[in-house]
């Protein structure tokens, strides 16, 4: 059976993309919450969004296994 699942995801970063035309609601878009919730709730999806990019939107993630985390230092992290 077909998942359509990246479709939706697709359609989600689009909607991030539109900016509120109300002043106040632009700024707490340009905060990114919504944007940080959209990638909490992926990390927890069947379909993970390991590369994207839309208008103002760019992911670009790794997976790691949660057993190598706790093993990793800032400098293994940053390289």
């Amino acid at each position: 059976m077909s998942s359509y699942e990246h479709k939706k995801i697709v359609e989600e970063m689009k909607a991030l993309d539109e900016p509120p035309s109300d002043h106040a609601a632009f700024a707490t878009w340009l905060s990114a919450g919504a944007h940080l919730d959209f990638l909490r709730q992926n990390a927890h999806s069947d379909e993970l969004v390991i590369y994207g990019s839309s208008e103002c939107n760019f992911i670009h993630a790794a997976v790691v296994p949660n057993a190598l985390l706790g093993t990793l230092n800032q400098d293994d992290l940053l390289h």
